[in-house]
């Protein structure tokens, strides 16, 4: 189960129907934009200075990749260090660019021993556009929208499973 369809979760999906692995991508959204499913992230934003989630994050089909300006550029060790995985995510780069649709080639100046400037690539995919018929063909991968989850279920930080509500039933995958 993969929750959202946005440019991270279309792209897991993708690679785990190259494994062969059939997935389920819930999306809270519709196919297309709607103010009323884009109300679900009204809200108060708490810790650092940030814009209002309601017009940072789209509710549909595609994510924010139906509005985003596509600026790209490698994540830095330092962005990732208190996360754990530092640099384990460069191996997956030259993937990254196959699916974004950008050039594997990010120019660095480094400023001095703190700051880094490394240069964006633009991304102009639209993950509805360029996925959205080869996931409905596909065998692994199954979509459904309008479906928010609710609740996470699991132990030892593994979740087995997940509820959602569609159609106003309540659901337990």
């Amino acid at each position: 189960i993969i929750v959202g369809s946005g440019p991270a979760g279309i792209s897991l999906a993708l690679e785990l129907e190259g494994q062969k692995i059939s997935t389920l991508i819930i999306e809270a959204g519709k196919n297309n934009f709607s103010e009323e499913s884009q109300k679900f992230y009204e809200g108060e934003i708490i810790g650092d200075n940030y814009p209002p989630l309601s017009v940072t994050r789209l509710r549909q089909f595609g994510g924010t990749s139906n509005q985003w300006g596509g600026w790209s550029k490698p994540m830095e060790d330092y962005n990732l260090s208190s996360w754990g995985i530092n640099n384990q995510l460069s191996d997956y780069k030259k993937q990254t660019c196959k699916i974004l649709n950008i050039k594997n080639q990010f120019r660095k100046s480094n400023l001095d021993n703190n700051f880094n400037q490394i240069e964006f690539q633009y991304s102009k995919v639209n993950f509805k556009e360029k996925y959205k018929q080869h996931i409905n063909k596909s065998k692994y991968i199954n979509l459904i929208l309008n479906t928010q989850i609710i609740n996470f279920y699991g132990q030892e930080k593994l979740t087995t499973h997940v509820e959602c509500v569609y159609k106003k039933k309540k659901y337990l995958l």
